[in-house]
């Protein structure tokens, strides 16, 4: 006897045929998609060298036009540790590096002073200046808490953290106020000199019009001015915002671009310090930039680029890969003078404007 031959239904032809033609249609949207990306890319190119290709296209932000820098390197400071965190400026312009589980202390000239252990990893510093017992206390951040060293680097306190899942990157001081950056929650935390939790900043309030900060990554800095307010780095945003001590969002300035005067990369600034005349110091990473904007936020001049930073053009890397970037704590003293903490070779440069 003959096979009994199955036919299929005419509606599950339809369906088979319907799938295949979406099949087809996706196979050559992507090639379509491929072929857009590969033709405006503008880090793709012809050659199988991801160094070469993106050198093809960073020249403009790795190579500064020397007129347009301001600053040169003044000194140089050997700093004998293995992992340098933070750099900070105290009275008498006065230098602190932590890492390594402890702090060192130069003087304004550069010469090894003080080292003192700590029983935990400093991820993050600052220098009281204000008058005492402010002046020159030092306060230190990591996971374990918050240690408050007095000028003669003895342990004064230690706070322990309010919330398990901070994630402590920067502290700034101002009077009675003590500041805390925290990328874990992505807030600011304001404490008083004995430690009492006095509320946050920065988290997102419709009603108090608070658009809240974004951060991709570890680098989440703030500096707090005498005037009652708290600059901060907003760097998913490439922004830098203002705040009031009681958290009222004030301005935010700057903007994502391939200028000079932008911020470049997928998160930018890093870093950020302020001089006692108001204006800005930023630090970027990716490509590293240090630069000096007004309080405004308008350029006014630039302290240092790749190539015054030690940086070669091929060891920038993808900036939107943030793999093996250099990045720059930066601090800036009485003198004007920028502080850049280099953690590749485990000095301090130091930057003074040309005459």
């Amino acid at each position: 006897m003959p096979n009994p031959t199955h036919e299929i239904p005419v509606s599950q032809v339809r369906v088979l045929a319907v799938r295949g033609l979406i099949a087809a249609f996706i196979v050559l949207l992507a090639g379509l998609v491929m072929f857009i990306v590969m033709r405006t890319d503008p880090w793709s190119g012809e050659t199988s060298d991801p160094t070469t290709r993106l050198s093809l296209h960073l020249t403009e932000q790795v190579e500064i036009d020397p007129q347009l820098i301001d600053y040169q390197q003044v000194a140089l400071i050997d700093v004998p540790m293995q992992q340098l965190r933070a750099i900070a400026s105290g009275p008498q312009d006065r230098i602190y590096v932590a890492g390594d589980r402890a702090i060192h202390q130069f003087g304004a000239d550069g010469e090894p002073q003080e080292v003192v252990t700590l029983d935990c990893n400093p991820q993050c510093l600052v220098v009281g200046h204000a008058d005492p017992p402010e002046a020159g206390r030092l306060f230190v951040g990591s996971s374990g808490g918050i240690r408050i060293l007095g000028a003669d680097l003895q342990v004064l306190a230690s706070w322990p953290l309010p919330d398990e899942n901070m994630i402590l990157t920067s502290i700034a001081v101002a009077g009675d106020n003590i500041f805390v950056a925290d990328a874990g929650n992505r807030v600011v935390w304001r404490f008083s000199e004995t430690g009492e939790v006095l509320g946050q900043i920065g988290k997102t309030d419709g009603l108090r019009q608070v658009p809240g900060f974004v951060i991709p990554s570890q680098y989440f800095d703030i500096v707090a001015g005498s005037e009652g307010l708290l600059t901060c780095v907003n760097p998913g945003k490439l922004q830098v915002s203002t705040f009031s001590f009681e958290g009222d969002f004030g301005t935010s300035w700057g903007r994502a671009g391939s200028s000079l005067a932008d911020f470049f990369g997928c998160c930018n600034p890093s870093h950020i310090a302020r001089f006692s005349d108001g204006r800005f110091v930023t630090s970027e990473r990716g490509i590293p930039r240090i630069k000096v904007y007004t309080e405004t936020g308008e350029l006014e001049s630039v302290v240092a680029g790749p190539q015054q930073l030690g940086v070669s053009q091929r060891s920038v890397g993808d900036p939107r890969q943030g793999i093996n970037e250099p990045v720059f704590d930066i601090a800036v003293d009485s003198q004007a003078r920028v502080l850049a903490l280099d953690s590749r070779s485990g000095t301090v440069r130091i930057f003074a404007r040309i005459e």
